[in-house]
């Protein structure tokens, strides 16, 4: 496996799963019979992912700059 294919790869499923998250959102919210109770638990955990993603990048780079200070 190319080294270059490794970035790429991590890229995609990156972008895939933002797209994913968006859809599942975006179904609950435009059609009112996906409201269900799974389907907004499922919407829950789709925006707290991208709550969380800022909230780890965030606390990384806080942290790892302590550490050098």
């Amino acid at each position: 496996m190319p080294s270059s294919l490794s970035p790429l790869a991590k890229v995609m499923m990156i972008l895939l799963t933002v797209f994913g998250n968006i859809l599942v959102v975006l179904s609950v919210v435009v059609y009112k019979r996906m409201r269900t109770f799974t389907n907004i638990l499922l919407t829950s955990l789709a925006t707290a992912g991208k709550f969380l993603c800022g909230l780890w990048a965030t606390s990384d780079v806080l942290l790892c700059t302590a550490t050098i200070l």
